[in-house]
């Protein structure tokens, strides 16, 4: 025969168990989804816009063109590191007060390498020796200060200064 059913013991609600997940942001979640699933659509999600900034607030003016044919120059590793230094430590005259002794110490190479580097970027004029612990950087090439301290600097180099020292993309070598 069988058993009369036995009456169940009440059941108590269960506590909320804290989850430390936003719920509100979820039931706004799970009813949008509701809403979805009955009349259609589609879910978008975009985070939230942040400001555009440069990483420690200063940036520097490149000549676009030149900055994109740099390749051409064929300048060595050490020559290229060297002018990226430079470009990011001229003072508001375009020069950049160090030694040769100093930048080896920098970067961790002899001053023969430096010597080299320097020699390569004064041949194709985007650095020169204005005196001893004392280079200029080519303003046509890269500034990091306002457009009309740019204009003051180019005015007092002069125009037979910048003549003498052009800036010429070398044409593209023809390979065999």
């Amino acid at each position: 025969m069988a058993q009369p059913a036995q009456p169940r013991p009440a059941e108590r609600p269960l506590a909320p168990v804290p989850t430390g997940r936003d719920e509100p942001a979820e039931r706004g979640l799970v009813e949008t989804l509701d809403r979805i699933s009955r009349h259609g659509g589609s879910v978008q999600f975009s985070p939230p816009p942040r400001p555009y900034g440069f990483p420690g607030g200063r940036h520097v003016n490149l000549s676009q063109e030149l900055h994109l044919n740099l390749w051409r120059f064929g300048l060595s590793a050490m020559a290229r590191d060297l002018l990226d230094h430079m470009t990011v430590t001229h003072d508001d005259h375009g020069t950049v007060g160090v030694t040769q002794d100093s930048l080896a110490r920098y970067f961790g190479c002899s001053q023969t390498r430096i010597q080299r580097a320097l020699a390569q970027l004064s041949r194709h004029h985007l650095v020169w020796k204005v005196r001893n612990g004392r280079y200029q950087l080519n303003p046509t090439y890269a500034y990091r200060f306002s457009s009309r301290k740019h204009a003051l600097l180019l005015a007092r180099l002069g125009s037979a200064t910048l003549t003498r020292h052009k800036i010429v993309i070398p044409l593209p070598e023809k390979r065999s």
